[in-house]
């Protein structure tokens, strides 16, 4: 059984038993939902989150503080129409939410899990927004942001954009602070993700805009990119997502956005998930590189300076930050963590 479909099992098996989900949003309320365990009724979404993130002030008022738009997906029964959390329990960015959220002002647990990626971090640097609709234009203070496109333009350029919609994104950013200045952290993270080997994204007219937009930043002098593969071979998601992420980092620094100095992208995915962290998705890059065993293999073969990819696991980020004693007040987050997604 892939893990994909052993996740959404557990999904399922949360939903009915657990304290935190009503009798309300477990019972089935339309024919997707009756077929798919791991989805909540509609009306009810706001269940997928951790608890102190549904209330006032929580994960909804986060969101529409900085105008982000949520993830949702026909393909799970959610109206497409409305912004709010989906009702697909094995959605990565509820995965995400649920981790990383509730520890937003708690720098000792970050501060950790920064340590865990990157030799010398010292602290964390508070990330500055203006609150969306904003009269006063006050700037206020987050140690994680979430849905980042960048300070002032997406990596697409132009205007219109939103955050989490039509735009490269990160899932989440964290800005950890050395004696060497600030490096972004610029999180993707995964959950029950697999992707197709061989659909290749430079085809048709798609694929003429992806080339047009990316191909003079990944061969730029100050590129991430060492040159060794042409850009095509990384049209292949996730490798392309990934490329796209090195990209906007690679900005970040060369415009001092945020003040940062340094970046890292880090693709946080579940251990036992081979089917994303092992399929090298594009042809070419499995004939060039025949011997390398991992999507993280591929990465930092392709880059000038590969300690800029860092490859970890939910388990890992977790272990972290309950080693360092930093989950005081923490116990119930880290009691949830264990029951619904196991780590």
């Amino acid at each position: 059984m892939s893990y994909g479909l052993v996740e959404r099992k557990r999904q399922s098996s949360f939903r009915d038993s657990s304290p935190s989900i009503s009798t309300a949003a477990r019972t089935p309320c339309d024919p997707k939902m009756q077929r798919n365990g791991h989805l909540l009724a509609v009306g009810y979404e706001v269940e997928n989150l951790y608890d102190s993130l549904r209330r006032p002030g929580g994960a909804k008022d986060f969101f529409a503080d900085r105008n982000i738009h949520w993830w949702r997906s026909s393909r799970s029964g959610d109206d497409t129409s409305v912004n709010g959390p989906t009702r697909n329990m094995a959605s990565s960015q509820i995965a995400c939410l649920n981790f990383l959220l509730p520890l937003k002002d708690n720098a000792a647990a970050l501060t950790a899990l920064l340590r865990s990626l990157a030799a010398g971090i010292r602290g964390v640097v508070p990330i500055r927004y203006v609150p969306h609709g904003s009269i006063s234009g006050a700037q206020v203070d987050s140690l994680v942001d979430f849905e980042w496109i960048g300070e002032k333009a997406p990596l697409e350029q132009g205007a219109g954009y939103t955050r989490g919609e039509h735009a490269t994104s990160v899932d989440a950013l964290l800005i950890g602070k050395s004696a060497g200045g600030a490096t972004a952290f610029l999180i993707e993270w995964k959950y029950v993700e697999e992707y197709e080997v061989g659909k290749y994204l430079g085809a048709g007219k798609p694929g003429a805009t992806r080339l047009r937009r990316y191909s003079g930043m990944y061969s730029a002098p100050n590129s991430p990119f060492s040159g060794i593969a042409p850009v095509e071979e990384l049209l292949y998601d996730p490798l392309y997502q990934i490329a796209r992420l090195l990209l906007l980092g690679q900005r970040m620094v060369q415009e001092r956005e945020l003040g940062v100095t340094d970046f890292r992208v880090v693709v946080v995915c579940p251990e036992a998930n081979d089917d994303y962290r092992n399929r090298i998705t594009s042809p070419d890059l499995r004939k060039r590189f025949p011997n390398a065993n991992s999507i993280e293999h591929v990465m930092r073969q392709v880059l000038r300076g590969p300690s800029i990819f860092v490859m970890t696991s939910p388990e890992k980020l977790l272990s972290e930050v309950r080693g360092s004693g930093a989950v005081a007040g923490l116990a119930a987050w880290s009691a949830y963590m264990r029951e619904r997604y196991g780590w």
